[in-house]
């Protein structure tokens, strides 16, 4: 996974409704490394970014199902 990838996906959390200091809340990290994260400028080292990336998408599917 790239840093854009990742960067992606952040972006998708957030516009799907998740507020930056929810999703720091849910993630267990800072509002700032969710900034960090959704601008490209850093991302989880190693296996933490796999994890990272698994739960925003679960978030992202659960907006959806929300939704419809």
């Amino acid at each position: 996974m790239t840093t854009q990838d990742f960067q992606d996906i952040v972006n998708a959390t957030i516009a799907s409704g998740y507020e930056a200091y929810d999703l720091a809340q849910h993630l267990g990290v800072s509002i700032s490394q969710i900034k960090r994260w959704s601008s490209g400028q850093s991302v989880p080292l190693g296996d933490a970014r796999a994890g990272v990336a698994r739960r925003l998408n679960i978030l992202i599917q659960d907006k959806k199902k929300e939704i419809l």
